[in-house]
Parts: C-alpha cells; structure tokens; sequence
C-alpha cells in the first residue's frame, strides 16, 4: 500500500510547485508594477519642475507610504492564468485519486471496481474512497462540500470559461463559497461577474493539498498501521 501513499505524495509536490510558481509570478510582477509605476512617478516630478537631487527622496517616501499597487492584482494575476493554475491543480488531483484508488482496489482486491460506481472523476473517486474503502479521514462533511464546489468551479471553466453565471445556477453558489463573485448588482437580471484572483487561487490549492493530506492520513492508518 506504500504505492498508494507513494502517489499521493508525489502529486502534493507538484501542487507544492504550483503554489510556488504563483508566488514567484506575483513577486516578479509586483516589482515590474513597481519599477513602472516608479519610472512613471519620476516623469511627473520632472516635469512638475523638482530637482533631481530631490527625486530619489520623493519617489522612496511616495513608494513606501502609498497603495500604489492597490488594484494592481489583475495585472499580477490575469484572469487567464489563474484559471489555468486552478485546472491545473485539479487535474493533478483527479489523475492523483484516479490512481489512488485502482492502486487499492489491486492491491487489496476489493470487490467493487472504482469504474463500478456512477459518476467519474474526483467526486467518484471520493466516493470510492469513502463507501468501498471507508477511509475514515474523509469524513469531513465541510471539506467534502469545498472539494464538490471546486469541481463544479472546473466543470465551469474547463467547458464555458465565461466570466459570468446565472445567479440561480449551482454554479453561483460554488462561486459564493470561493468568493469569486465579484458584482451582484446584476442579479436581478439573473446573472453576476465572477473574478478570479490569486486569493481564490489559494484557497483552491489549500482545500485540494487538506484532501490530499487527510486521504495520505487514511491510507498510513488503515494499511500501513499495525492493528
């Protein structure tokens, strides 16, 4: 069963390098903003008539003391790759818990195959892993709840990709839990905006890793524990 175990660490890592490609994106673009926000800065001193033995001076107090890379997110993280991290890291759970389970149903020589169950993907697998093979750990009715939210999230993205949804869809109340909605001043008019940002894109990572995390934790307790 350490083969299990085995993929399921392997498949951490690689959302462990997508989490750290994220940040690396963000501190690269934050300093590119910066550098041009400060180029642009210095212009307007020049041009308002300073000195330039005063414009280091000004420039440092106005970069350190303002909100200058306030509403800068959306250029730091575009809509696009967001959401192509985000199907990243699902499809690295889905290929994950698709493994995962065959490698028990083998290895342990459960009755019932993972394809035997109805639906597909992740939430098959779940339910694989939580109704054959009982893994205690995923009896977390609220993590359960975030993973189902992500999937409709990606069933959203990976076929429609729109930036907004019906407000009375299933869709919309996946959006609320992840806070992505970002306007619902048209929902009156039966739909609202979604935006992504690097938040979202943390939160998705955090819950996908937790599952990941608790599944590892339930393999270690129910086959590789002495009894």
């Amino acid at each position: 069963m350490s083969l299990a175990k085995v993929f399921i660490e392997h498949y951490a890592d690689e959302l462990e390098e997508i989490k750290k490609y994220t940040q690396q994106i963000d501190i690269w673009q934050q300093n590119m903003q910066r550098e041009r926000f400060k180029n642009d800065l210095i212009n307007s001193l020049e041009d308002m008539g300073y000195e330039n033995l005063d414009l280091g001076r000004l420039v440092n107090e106005h970069l350190n003391n303002s909100d200058w890379y306030v509403g800068g997110i959306h250029e730091a993280f575009p809509q696009l790759l967001i959401k192509s991290l985000f199907l990243s890291a699902y499809s690295c759970l889905e290929i994950c818990l698709s493994e995962v389970t065959e490698i028990i149903h083998r290895e342990q020589n459960l009755l019932l195959k993972p394809s035997d169950l109805r639906g597909r993907g992740v939430l098959r697998a779940l339910l694989y892993l939580r109704k054959v093979v009982l893994l205690p750990m995923l009896d977390d009715c609220e993590l359960i709840k975030e993973i189902q939210a992500l999937n409709m999230l990606r069933n959203f993205y990976a076929h429609d990709g729109k930036n907004h949804i019906k407000s009375k869809s299933q869709e919309y109340q996946a959006a609320k839990k992840f806070g992505i909605v970002r306007d619902e001043a048209t929902k009156t008019l039966g739909i609202v905006e979604l935006y992504l940002d690097k938040e979202f894109l943390n939160k998705a990572l955090y819950t996908i890793n937790l599952l990941l995390t608790y599944i590892r934790q339930g393999v270690i307790d129910k086959y590789m524990t002495p009894h």
